[in-house]
């Protein structure tokens, strides 16, 4: 399959938002919350994340099929909203997207993620990236999430 991964600009925000509620959906499921961040973030959120965000997007000819987002803050750049279209998933297309979100700010001294504590997977393809759990939190009370984190290489 030939996927092609770019930077996003504004004018992708609503294709990004409703594929990311999709992609999202099962992580909701698997945590009994509807309510969890991607599920309920808005357009304008979305827009907004645009001036303090790298958006990469993993296009498939005209179609969107995945993104991720990133930004620097001091010397950690932090990772997050990492999706992909349930019909393109099991393909490397996640993968490819976060090792070019790492490769988007190559001077961070570490890189961060948060994502589901029962999100197996998830935690597993960013373990093989060479991330380690280094906490836990709570979203919106009910839903477990880990901190994951690694150094520049």
């Amino acid at each position: 399959m030939d996927v092609e991964i770019t930077v996003a600009d504004k004018s992708d925000a609503k294709q990004i938002l409703e594929l990311q509620k999709i992609a999202f959906h099962k992580e909701a499921a698997l945590n009994g919350d509807m309510q969890i961040a991607p599920m309920v973030e808005a357009l304008a959120d979305t827009e907004s994340a645009f001036t303090t965000h790298v958006f990469l997007i993993a296009r498939k000819g005209a179609d969107i099929i995945g993104s991720v987002r990133v930004r620097a803050e001091d010397d950690t750049c932090h990772i997050g909203r990492l999706f992909v279209a349930p019909e393109h998933q099991g393909r490397g297309i996640g993968r490819q997207l976060f090792i070019a979100a790492e490769e988007k700010f190559p001077s961070a001294g570490s890189y961060r993620l948060i994502t589901g504590k029962l999100s197996s997977g998830n935690i597993r393809l960013y373990e093989s990236l060479g991330y380690q759990v280094t906490g836990e939190m709570m979203e919106n009370g009910r839903t477990p999430l880990v901190v994951m984190e690694k150094d520049r290489a």
